[in-house]
């Protein structure tokens, strides 16, 4: 009996060692039908593990990172020649949860993927620093944005339909020290009007402040030293430091209900 169990032991060892190796496949095509080859662990004579797909086209250099039946799935990362890539988690072949797009002009996306698409909650910095945070639906804008241009001056938070304002909204602009309020359409304001959603342009505790070396939009607390408390955005100009989140005595903190909206935490 006790020879049987050693034998059936080892039989079990080898099977696992023949079924999970490490080698190279030519050939493959990912889920956009492009032809890779594979280096890394292979089972069933697929990749399955941890794996590199190199490509030799014009376009892609390669991809590390979790195979599962010849798919990318799990953490990874691709890699386009242009210096542009796709990171986090895969299924199927594409982005599906959290990720990262850095495009060829200069923008990255940071955020939730479906299919390979921003769908969900994300925050994109384009190339000059300014950047939008909020909902994004097939690679567009759509819902509620934060919007933060590059000097920090203007800070806008709006409705988007297929990456343009559509809907009411908000608008600071601290040169002139104004908040508009209204509609826009296409991305153009229209006319004066009262917003459907409350703002944290629009609150009570609401204070903005420009000097030569920082700029201040948010919620204060008037009684502790006006610190940031709730919704706000720092830009420390000297060092060239930029937050924008929920507050709490002057530090970002996580949320603590879906009614604190504009719970990023974001340090640019």
């Amino acid at each position: 009996m006790k020879k049987l169990l050693v034998l059936t032991v080892f039989i079990c060892a080898l099977q696992i060692l023949n079924a999970q190796t490490t080698g190279r496949l030519e050939g493959l095509r990912d889920s956009w039908g492009t032809t890779y080859d594979y280096v890394g662990e292979i089972k069933n004579k697929q990749p399955n593990g941890l794996g590199v797909a190199i490509y030799s086209n014009d376009n892609t250099l390669r991809y590390s990172g979790y195979f599962l039946n010849g798919m990318y799935n799990g953490k990874g990362v691709l890699l386009f020649k242009n210096g542009t890539f796709l990171s986090g988690e895969w299924k199927n072949g594409k982005l599906n949860g959290k990720g990262a797009d850095l495009t060829a002009s200069g923008d990255l996306y940071v955020g939730e993927f479906v299919d390979g698409k921003r769908n969900g909650s994300g925050t994109y910095t384009y190339d000059d620093k300014s950047f939008l945070f909020g909902k994004f639906k097939d690679d567009n804008f759509n819902g509620r944005c934060i919007f933060i241009s590059a000097t920090g001056r203007t800070v806008a938070d709006n409705i988007y339909t297929n990456g343009k304002k559509n809907g009411d909204g908000y608008q600071y602009e601290i040169d002139s020290k104004t908040l508009y309020e209204g509609i826009w359409k296409d991305g153009t304001w229209q006319n004066s009007a009262s917003a459907s959603y409350n703002s944290f342009l629009k609150s009570p505790n609401f204070f903005a402040e420009k000097t030569d070396n920082q700029i201040i939009i948010g919620g204060i607390d008037k009684t502790n030293n006006n610190l940031l408390q709730d919704t706000g955005f720092y830009y420390n100009i000297k060092n060239n430091s930029r937050t924008f989140g929920y507050n709490e005595k002057g530090y970002l903190v996580l949320a603590k209900n879906v009614q604190q909206q504009n719970a990023v935490w974001l340090h640019f």
